[in-house]
């Protein structure tokens, strides 16, 4: 048999490197393609500079709005319907979009990227749509698909209830290039946006997307800017002063400039507040020992509390209290060590009488305001004799009275939405400001604040689920209103003009299934009959907003400061946190008050909440409290200030 001999060790060597070449070709090829296909910047590429868009009106006319043409605000966004990032900016700007309607529209140009395959298809899918006057809905639907290479054009017709779902598939299904692709395209180009998403933001490109937070507080300076600027009819014009979009900082705008009556507060800072610098704040701390504590579960009846609506401590440290409902009224004086000490006022229409109080206010000289849900008023001395009585001639019902200081009070009132039918029903704050002194002279202390009820048959009303709220807190010579979805507070003087903004940082987090699931429990327990089968209801036709409200309570202290309350979820019992501003508008301090020195409501909007501060001294606070039992307690704590 005939063997062939093994090939030669320099042969082995050959083919060994004709095989290395090979394989090097063969990477190198493959890595180049990719590269080939990678943009010169990535959605997340380094943070390029802002800049402003020289005559930006043309590029956003004629494209897809969504929101008023007359807005504050237009965001153009040039974007790619299968970008994840894009996605994620989609989110924020119809955030933006829901809690700002009337002051916020979005300009919307394609920019389908070349790496991805189905993001010009998912363009003309919308496009399609849009010549049957379905722009709008399309375009959200196609940010919530998963995967946008899986729509199929007939089903996506029937999501859209289109007229004509056969002229939409033929529409989706061309090979030809949209023209109005290619002219967002052609405008991508012009403007040099080379990454997707682009925000462009009345003019400024933004060099990188803007997260949540950052958005809300450049749309929230622009449209008080604007706001600022048609104050011109009212005789006061405050000027445009500096403002970043690259830094996110924000105007204290200073009070007063053109007239109106003097404010007692100082005049604000022109300082530009950068909310993210303000991290070294002194921390408060309440002193869980109270100095003195009243009410009782037995005991003489001037000692039992069933019904405290407001409170005021005098500088002798005798507390003043307002107690009464639609059955009874009355005021009593408790000295410092908690002991009874005279009471005045009454139910009925004689003077100094009310059929149903709400407040007592300390005034100059430790003189008592009392005022009635009728605005009828009492003013008593320190002993509870009465000097004066009157009523105001505001036009509204108050929801609660405020003290600016001196002799000026503010009342804060409910503008009923439209005739209410199943659903939601708007609404809005407005806080109106006048003085003891000409109690038929008033006015109005900035543009009602808007905010919305679920109206269900039958006479119920509830809150948005964990939607907007609007707050107002007075003291110092300033009225604060603020609306719980926005990440700042807004200052207005005793003429009514727009003094201060205040951006107070507290952090907005998503809603989970879990958040979801616990308000409903919270909701439903304890009902029964109609009331259960109303919150059913409810229940079964709310919508959750995407994001937790920011805060949910404003108080101002003795001395002019802002306490702003970190939200914390409905039916939740834990700890508040409250973040301390002066009258600067400068965050001051933390403080925390501890859930063990608070009451576990009844959860239920109709129901006054439990927990209710009274009064903030300069160094205590004064805090009503309801046992189980349902006996309310009112304790004055001191407050340490590190």
């Amino acid at each position: 048999m005939h063997m062939s001999a093994g090939p030669s060790p320099f042969r082995e060597r050959v083919l060994d490197l004709i095989t290395l070449i090979v394989s090097l070709v063969t990477v190198t090829a493959a890595i180049l393609m990719v590269l080939d296909r990678i943009p010169a910047r990535s959605p997340v590429a380094t943070p390029r500079e802002d800049r402003t868009i020289k005559d930006w009106g043309r590029w956003a006319a004629g494209a897809h709005r969504i929101g008023p043409e007359g807005a504050s605000v237009t965001i153009m966004e040039f974007s790619d319907y299968e970008c994840p990032f894009c996605k994620q900016m989609h989110e924020r700007i119809e955030a933006v979009l829901r809690s700002r309607p009337q002051d916020v529209a979005l300009v919307y140009r394609h920019f389908p990227l070349p790496y991805h395959e189905h993001g010009y298809y998912a363009a003309r899918l919308s496009e399609c749509a849009a010549d049957q006057g379905q722009f709008s809905t399309a375009h959200r639907l196609l940010y919530e698909e998963a995967n946008v290479a899986l729509v199929a054009p007939s089903e996506f017709a029937a999501k859209l209830s289109l007229p004509d779902s056969q002229l939409f598939v033929r529409c989706a299904e061309s090979d030809e290039p949209d023209p109005r692709v290619e002219a967002d395209l052609a405008a991508a180009t012009e403007l040099s946006i080379t990454a997707a998403p682009a925000v462009i933001i009345n003019g400024t490109y933004l060099g990188s997307p803007p997260d949540s937070t950052q958005l809300t507080e450049i749309i929230d300076s622009l449209i008080l800017e604007r706001s600022s600027v048609d104050s011109n009819d009212r005789g006061s014009l405050i000027p445009r002063g500096p403002f970043s979009l690259g830094t996110l900082s924000i105007l204290a705008i200073p009070a007063q400039l053109g007239g109106g009556s003097p404010s007692e507060d100082p005049p604000a800072s022109k300082a530009l507040l950068d909310p993210r610098g303000q991290q070294d704040l002194e921390e408060w701390t309440i002193v869980p020992n109270p100095e003195v504590t009243l009410g009782m579960l037995d005991g003489p009846e001037e000692h039992l509390l069933t019904a405290v609506q407001s409170g005021t401590v005098l500088s002798t440290g005798v507390i003043v209290l307002a107690e009464g409902n639609r059955s009874f009224v009355e005021i009593r004086y408790f000295d410092s060590s908690g002991e009874f000490v005279a009471s005045a006022s009454g139910q009925g229409d004689g003077p100094g009488e009310f059929r149903l109080l709400l407040s007592v206010i300390r005034l100059p000289g430790d003189s008592i305001l009392a005022l009635g849900l009728d605005q009828r008023f009492a003013i008593f001395d320190a002993a509870g004799t009465l000097a004066r009585t009157g009523r105001l001639s505001l036009p509204a019902v108050p929801m609660d009275y405020l003290h600016l200081g001196n002799r000026a009070i503010a009342l804060s009132t409910s503008i009923p939405g439209p005739t209410p039918v199943e659903g939601f029903h708007g609404g809005s704050r407005q806080v109106l400001v006048t003085d003891l002194d000409d109690p038929e002279d008033y006015h109005a202390a900035g543009p009602p604040v808007s905010a919305g009820r679920v109206y269900v048959e039958g006479g119920y009303f509830y809150p948005v689920p964990f939607g907007m709220e609007s707050y107002a807190a007075a003291g110092g010579g300033r009225v604060w209103i603020g609306r719980s979805d926005r990440s700042e507070v807004r200052g207005y003087d005793q003429s009514g003009e727009l003094s201060l903004v205040v951006p107070h940082t507290w952090p907005r987090r998503d809603i989970g299934r879990a958040d979801r699931r616990r308000y409903r429990e919270a909701r439903l327990s304890g009902k029964s009959g109609d009331r259960l089968r109303a919150v059913e209801r409810y229940l079964s036709g709310g919508s959750f907003p995407a994001q937790m409200p920011a805060f949910n309570g404003l108080e101002v202290d003795a001395t002019g400061n802002l306490w702003v309350l970190k939200y914390s979820p409905v039916g939740s019992h834990v700890d508040q946190e409250w973040k301390i501003f002066d009258s600067q508008g400068r965050a001051r301090a933390r403080l925390t008050i501890p859930q063990n020195l608070l009451s576990q409501c009844a959860f239920d909007w109709a129901t006054s909440p439990c927990d209710h501060i009274l009064e903030i001294g300069t160094d205590y606070i004064l805090l009503k409290h309801i046992d189980p039992l349902g006996v309310q307690r009112i304790h004055k704590y001191p407050i340490e200030k590190g």
